[in-house]
């Protein structure tokens, strides 16, 4: 299905997330031909294991990357649908 609109959920800034950890990220979701991403920062959640991990990523180094990956996701979406102008397309209308 070379036309079909994949994406994925990527969360950044985990506790422990170092630089070249989101780096890989980055290159990893650059290897895929996604038509969107969904990117969202971590949030602690009290009394959950990860809440109490050292290496807490910064609220602002957060932004940053979820930014990083929001303006690629932007460009990648705009890629895709660019694909299917002037074009027509059959659909699959389930009722």
């Amino acid at each position: 299905m070379p036309d079909a609109a994949i994406g994925t959920d990527v969360i950044v800034g985990f506790p422990g997330e170092t630089e070249a950890d989101f780096e890989e990220t980055c290159s990893f979701v650059r290897s895929l031909d996604l038509a969107y991403l969904h990117v969202f920062p971590y949030s602690a959640r009290p009394d959950t294991p990860a809440a109490l991990m050292p290496d807490q990523v910064d609220a602002r180094e957060k932004d940053r990357r979820s930014h990083v990956l929001l303006a690629y996701a932007a460009s990648q979406k705009q890629q895709f649908y660019a694909r299917f102008v002037g074009t027509t397309q059959s659909v699959l209308v389930e009722s």
